[in-house]
């Protein structure tokens, strides 16, 4: 499971599955882990986003 956190707030996890044992290598890992940094980032932009055409 990968964190989703954007400037120290929490907003989910990114999980992969896999019954496979060794199924994903570092890089791999360190891909999700990009990933999922990225993916918190566009999440808070969208929230803003939406936030503001409420208004």
């Amino acid at each position: 499971m990968f964190p989703l956190v954007y400037k120290g707030q929490r907003l989910g996890l990114l999980q992969f599955n896999d019954y496979k044992k060794g199924r994903f290598k570092k890089k791999d890992l360190e891909i999700f882990q990009a990933l999922a940094d990225n993916l918190a980032m566009r999440l808070i932009q969208i929230l803003n986003l939406d936030h503001c055409l409420e208004d």
